[in-house]
């Protein structure tokens, strides 16, 4: 109880907003922009309608039985998550993969393959987070803190915004970073202190977005190679080898840094220092409720796996 009146305190300040008329990135309001204007590669720049519709989103399974489709104002079609906890938050239940892409979210619920890879999230009064889908396959859209010990990342917002609301943030202690985030998060009651606490990263897409491979390597102690991102036929599928499956439709347009910039070299980890110089020590994580399993009649027969959303 005293976690919810917090949470209820920390999201009831004003969120910023904004009027959205709509881009290639976020959704189909208005005609693509020109070409010159794509920071993805040539192809999508040729192509501009390669990439997930609408309808794809619509009729997904996942999406439509763990939340709810509605129209605004501001963003257009929009998609709100229902049956998660109430202290839900966007990038919780996954974990993070260094790629050949940078760095990607790889995702425990089943609507994954779409909300944390296309499009971005806002925040609007009482109906909590809601997703504006996009064309444009990323690894993440996030933004990120990184430095004295911790590690955050908030969803961005539409046009980029970056909240500046701590609560929306998801923290973590720097040596935890490669570890499945729900069993490490740093509870919100300390989220004002290690937002301030973190260095904000410059807003980057692809391989150069978040923190650098050699300063995870450090602070995790483990080994850091960069491994393929596999093309998998469906939301659930994935195969066998090395790499992360992602379910990309119609083979969607990856975004990469302006002048598509190669992924940063794997970095070796290191001893710690015997300088007395490592990081302060984070607040004890509290581990966020497991995915509850979707109900046995629900399921479909023939998928490769399906885990659960959050089900009340």
């Amino acid at each position: 109880m005293k976690r919810i009146l917090i949470a209820a305190l920390l999201f009831a300040l004003p969120v910023l907003a904004q009027d959205y008329a709509g881009d290639d990135d976020l959704s189909w309001q208005t005609p693509p922009p020109p070409p010159d204007e794509y920071d993805y590669d040539q192809q999508a720049a040729a192509e501009p309608q390669l990439g997930p519709t609408l309808d794809d989103f619509r009729d997904d399974r996942e999406l439509s039985w763990s939340g709810e489709w509605m129209n605004t104002p501001e963003y257009g079609p929009v998609w709100r998550p229902t049956r998660v906890d109430s202290d839900w938050r966007p990038y919780q239940y996954g974990r993070w993969e260094w790629t050949t892409v940078g760095w990607a979210w790889v995702s425990e619920e089943p609507f994954g393959w779409a909300v944390y890879h296309y499009g971005r999230w806002a925040y609007v009064g009482s109906w909590g987070w809601i997703w504006v889908p996009g064309r444009v396959w990323s690894p993440a859209w996030v933004a990120w803190r990184w430095g004295n010990g911790y590690a955050g990342w908030c969803p961005l917002g539409p046009r980029a915004v970056v909240w500046d609301r701590p609560a929306m943030w998801i923290f973590v202690g720097q040596n935890h970073f490669l570890d499945p985030v729900r069993h490490h998060v740093i509870p919100w009651s300390e989220t004002p202190v290690l937002y301030n606490r973190a260095r904000a990263l410059p807003v980057q897409r692809g391989p150069r977005a978040g923190p650098i491979a050699s300063a995870v390597a450090r602070a995790t102690g483990h080994e850091v190679r960069p491994v393929p991102i596999r093309e998998a036929s469906s939301p659930h599928a994935s195969g066998g080898g090395g790499g992360v499956w992602y379910y990309r439709p119609r083979s969607a347009p990856m975004t990469v840094p302006a002048g598509g910039a190669a992924p940063r070299p794997h970095a070796q980890a290191n001893k710690p220092h015997s300088n007395g110089g490592a990081p302060q020590a984070a607040p004890a994580p509290q581990a966020a409720p497991a995915p509850r399993a979707r109900p046995q009649g629900k399921e479909e027969s023939g998928s490769e796996h399906n885990k659960g959303p959050h089900a009340r």
